[in-house]
């Protein structure tokens, strides 16, 4: 095994221990002839894919898009003899990972479990599921012929988002969320009260600074005239 490729971003420090590994990242992998045998398909859940997009872009994303990366990922699948979700393979230390592309097979303590479903996240991808099912079929089928490092296949995923998405738990979410998004709002417009002071202040230092050099120009042009007086004064004397 030589190279990965994923459908979505990894986590910095999954790339960086591939990277240390000696495992280098595939792009566009349909247009290249490499052995099946030397690449990793690398893929996340689908709940897990939602938030990160929540996270990183801007923009909201369509129902259609969750869709589209699978499709992508079960093209991908038909290029990589090997395939691992991206939260099983980051459990794996850099060595771990090095003795998996030596065709060894690392192990992983029983007790790690798939990552927690974010109760928004569970409602979402729940309803994107049921329009899309392929999400569920290729997630599923990948889980099943994937590495698992002495784990279990993730066989009761949508059991998994029925029990996250329970209403109570989702209004809880939804609840502290907010708070905490108020909380950001009282922070936003302090920094805006104390930068629109700055500003203040700056042009109360700048009006002083105008008024004083206004005051020395006047002063200077006052001894500017007592001194030509006085200069025309001893002239006269002399005279």
């Amino acid at each position: 095994m030589q190279h990965w490729c994923s459908a979505t971003a990894i986590s910095t420090s999954l790339e960086s221990k591939l990277k240390a590994a000696g495992l280098s990242e595939v792009k566009q992998i349909e247009n290249k002839i490499i052995d099946p045998s030397n690449c990793l398909l690398i893929y996340a859940v689908p709940d897990v894919i939602l938030a990160d997009w929540r996270k990183r872009l801007s923009t909201c994303v369509k129902s259609i898009e969750l869709d589209s990366v699978f499709k992508t990922i079960k093209k991908l699948g038909e290029h990589c003899q090997y395939s691992c979700a991206e939260w099983r393979l980051n459990k794996l230390d850099t060595t771990s990972i090095l003795r998996m592309k030596q065709g060894m097979h690392p192990w992983l303590d029983a007790s790690i479990s798939p990552p927690d479903i974010q109760p928004l996240a569970g409602i979402l991808t729940t309803k994107i599921i049921k329009e899309y099912p392929e999400i569920l079929e290729t997630y599923q089928d990948l889980e099943l012929k994937s590495l698992l490092f002495g784990l279990d296949a993730d066989s009761r995923y949508m059991r998994r988002l029925e029990d996250s998405s329970a209403v109570n738990l989702a209004l809880q979410d939804w609840w502290y969320k907010s708070r905490e998004q108020e909380g950001t709002f009282e922070e936003i417009e302090a920094t805006l009260a104390q930068l629109q002071q700055c500003q203040y202040d700056y042009e109360q230092l700048i009006r002083k600074q105008e008024k004083l050099r206004s005051t020395i120009s006047n002063q200077n042009s006052i001894n500017l005239e007592i001194l030509t007086k006085l200069a025309k004064s001893k002239k006269w004397h002399k005279q």
